[in-house]
């Protein structure tokens, strides 16, 4: 059982392979998290970081642990690990993260500008605009949820090109 919980590093300073066991892993891969936080801003690995691939998985692999946690499933992710990253800000739900950043830039917009007006915003901000163009899309497939959908109805969300603009 022992051997199951033992990697192999390698230690550049020594030149050598020196064997591991998880924990020290996973406390190696969060200081290069820190790292990667220090050096960007946040802690958004993207999943193919051809920089440093091993932080990309083991960033992937957290979130899924998180998933497994939260399905009442095991799970390596315990509560002091994750209460590590959340320390330093990381993001489960990137996709989430993602939206509710759109979001925000799309509701200052609104108080900027004092309107939703669909060709403002394309003039202005075409990624913006697109983000706005995919919530209408989600909306009419039924994919968007209702709690996507009445944050966007509260700051006054125009759901038709030909709604009469504020």
């Amino acid at each position: 059982m022992a051997a199951r919980n033992k990697l192999v590093r390698y230690d550049a300073k020594e030149g050598i392979f020196v064997s591991v066991t998880k924990k020290d892993w996973w406390d190696d891969m969060f200081e290069v998290l820190k790292q990667f936080k220090n050096d960007h801003g946040d802690c958004l690995v993207p999943s193919k970081w051809e920089d440093n691939q091993k932080l990309a998985y083991w960033v992937s692999d957290q979130r899924r642990q998180k998933r497994e946690k939260n399905k009442n499933k095991q799970s390596a992710l315990t509560y002091e690990r994750e209460e590590r990253l959340n320390k330093i800000g990381f993001v489960w739900d990137v996709h989430q993260y993602k939206w509710e950043n759109k979001y925000e830039q799309y509701n200052q917009f609104v108080k900027n500008h004092g309107s939703c007006s669909v060709t403002e915003i394309w003039q202005e901000n075409l990624e913006l605009a697109e983000w706005a163009n995919q919530q209408r899309k989600q909306r009419k497939r039924g994919r968007l949820t209702d709690e996507r959908e009445r944050k966007l109805n509260e700051i006054g969300f125009i759901w038709s090109m030909y709604e009469k603009q504020m």
